[in-house]
């Protein structure tokens, strides 16, 4: 048994980014939980107690964490069970595709009293807008960050020999990925391992490649090549393929991949995560020299990223209020047999 730790959702350039599609397809579940519910409603707690079960009865299971505040999950999936549960509420909004089929709605803001939260109505407002404006900064110095990055990139990319890449990725390729024998193509899933969080940068490296062959791939440019090439052979030889992109660049960048049917994984060793593997790619053998400007560029970008974690942090601590004024006013005897009850239809 075991769990990995994931992120469905990260904080970019873009705003919010989502791929909770990918935690589990509706088509492919027996059942998937569809949580509704605002602040301090205990959507995570459930979550949690069903992580802990699934834990209990030795079910492997991957786990999601908010990018906006690590303590809290998103969402959870037991692959053997067919099971996901996950939090559909903004800045994620889902509903089930096949309601009654696969997918059920179970709402935590059932339990809560109303008319006392109302009570508060004038604070929950004030901290509502409070919190949105602390997230519209912070996207705006990740929106800042992302071009001072991308010209690193360019920098680097100019001083390297290119064609290499694209050897490391062939010999690669035929050291770690076997034709599969399974009988149709081989399926992808994105998610991220990393996040900017409220914490700084947060990554879930150690759980995510436990069990797995570790390949680190090093290089100043050129990784994103590698990993996008890998993951495209993988596919091709039929292998079932995770890909997880930096949340700086989250639908283009690939920074890790894992194939997790043959235990080989991919990861890209740099100043934010490096996990050392069994064996070592390093693409600056085919850089000429590190490019001048380099150094003032990653300050910029680190000034820019902090300023992009204090507005997190003060939107996670205007959500934190804002559960202040609905805990309270929940009655969670009842939503803990209600919770008891889906819970034992899950494992039952």
């Amino acid at each position: 048994m075991k769990s990995r730790h994931f992120f469905a959702g990260v904080n970019s350039p873009q705003g919010f980014f989502s791929c909770f599609d990918d935690i589990a397809s509706d088509k492919k579940c027996v059942r998937k939980i569809y949580l509704k519910g605002g602040p301090g409603m205990g959507k995570s707690s459930l979550m949690k107690k069903i992580a802990e079960r699934a834990e209990e009865e030795k079910y492997d299971t991957d786990i999601f964490h908010c990018s906006s505040d690590t303590n809290s999950l998103d969402g959870i999936f037991i692959p053997k069970l067919k099971t996901a549960v996950i939090d559909a509420t903004a800045p994620h909004n889902y509903d089930p595709v096949y309601p009654g089929v696969t997918g059920e709605i179970f709402c935590t803001a059932d339990y809560l009293d109303r008319e006392k939260t109302a009570e508060h109505s004038e604070e929950i407002i004030h901290f509502s807008e409070h919190k949105k404006r602390a997230f519209g900064k912070a996207y705006n110095y990740l929106s800042a960050t992302a071009p001072v990055i991308d010209d690193i990139k360019t920098m680097y990319e100019n001083h390297t020999y290119m064609h290499g890449i694209n050897l490391e990725v062939q010999k690669a390729a035929e050291k770690y990925l076997p034709e599969s024998t399974a009988p149709k193509a081989g399926e992808l899933r994105r998610l991220f391992i990393s996040a900017v969080a409220p914490d700084g940068f947060v990554n879930y490296t150690d759980s995510a490649f436990a069990g797995c062959r570790l390949i680190s791939v090093r290089g100043g440019c050129g990784t994103e090549i590698f990993m996008r090439n890998i993951a495209r052979i993988a596919l091709s030889r039929r292998h079932r393929t995770e890909v997880f992109c930096c949340p700086m660049f989250p639908d283009t960048k690939p920074e890790h991949v894992i194939l997790p049917d043959i235990g080989v994984a991919f990861t890209t060793y740099n100043h934010y995560h490096h996990e050392s593997g069994e064996d070592f790619i390093d693409i600056d053998e085919y850089l000429r020299e590190v490019p001048s400007g380099v150094d003032e560029g990653f300050e910029i970008a680190s000034r820019l990223l902090r300023k992009a974690v204090n507005a997190l942090a003060d939107a996670r601590a205007a959500h934190s209020f804002l559960e202040g004024f609905y805990t309270p006013y929940m009655d969670f005897e009842a939503l803990s047999e209600d919770a008891d009850r889906l819970t034992d239809k899950i494992f039952n």
